[in-house]
């Protein structure tokens, strides 16, 4: 008879914006700070995605930084981490991971490891300075460059579908693998299931 399948490390991995938080997390941080209005900002980023064929992260990280240069703001990666005091998460989120946590290692008797990670189209910058930030082994999200004054200049690194799907990978190879130890990593666990391909799950 075959061995049982026995996972011994389990990673959960969440999106943020309209995962852990109801709103996207620009429209408690950055957008109030200019001033700029949500609906407002985010009708120009689709107008101007849609009529120039661009990416719609392009577009509303470069909006940011214009729009930013323009009031004169100079926003320093300190000052996008302070302003994640301001983000709200849907309830009971702020203690999902203790009882989850806890949960696991009862029911595994201790053998069970697991690991929170978050992969986000949102800003590393700020979900760096969230009041959850200590529960997640990584966050994988859209970065800026800092220039030498340490001010905020351009995009450094974009998170898209296609390389979200890139970033679960590196996940899942970023623990050493044998016969009797394999990683399950589960995308949206509040989904209504997870498929297994191997020893990835997604939901379906």
């Amino acid at each position: 008879m075959a061995p049982g399948f026995f996972q011994n490390t389990i990673a959960l991995v969440y999106d943020f914006d309209g995962t852990l938080s109801p709103q996207p997390m620009q429209e408690y941080t950055v957008l109030p700070r200019m001033g700029i209005e949500p609906r407002d900002f985010w009708a120009r980023v689709n107008q101007e995605a849609k009529e120039t064929e661009s990416d719609m992260m392009l577009v509303y990280m470069r909006h940011i930084l214009e729009s930013l240069d323009r009031q004169k703001i100079a926003v320093k990666r300190e000052d996008f981490a302070k302003m994640a005091g301001a983000i709200r998460y849907f309830p009971g989120v702020e203690g999902w991971f203790a009882r989850v946590n806890a949960y696991v290692r009862k029911r595994s008797g201790g053998k069970v490891k697991l690991h929170h990670y978050v992969i986000s189209a949102g800003q590393k910058e700020i979900l760096d300075g969230v009041s959850i930030r200590r529960h997640f082994k990584r966050i994988y999200a859209l970065e800026y460059h800092f220039n030498h004054h340490g001010v905020a200049t351009f995009l450094k690194l974009l998170v898209t579908d296609t390389l979200k799907t890139q970033f679960l990978f590196r996940i899942k190879q970023g623990r050493k693998r044998s016969p009797n130890r394999s990683t399950s990593t589960c995308l949206r666990p509040s989904g209504p299931s997870c498929s297994r391909t191997s020893s990835t799950w997604a939901t379906g």
